[in-house]
């Protein structure tokens, strides 16, 4: 996955493409969810995160 401004990111570990986010580790089916949630949700993008905002979004996940 590319991303438009890197300066924005947080990176943490061995870099696998500094233009580009790891995504192997994670479900398809999920992140796919993720990005069309906040994609219609962009008021809870602030909250990418915390704790908190990744209980909301399990739930969210979880009621459609």
């Amino acid at each position: 996955m590319t991303f438009a401004e890197p300066l924005l990111v947080r990176r943490r570990g061995l870099p696998w493409n500094w233009n580009a986010l790891r995504t192997d580790s994670v479900d398809a089916r999920f992140l796919a969810a993720a990005i069309r949630h906040y994609v219609g949700h962009p008021e809870h993008r602030a909250a990418i995160g915390s704790q908190a905002e990744y209980r909301r979004l399990i739930a969210a996940l979880a009621a459609v």
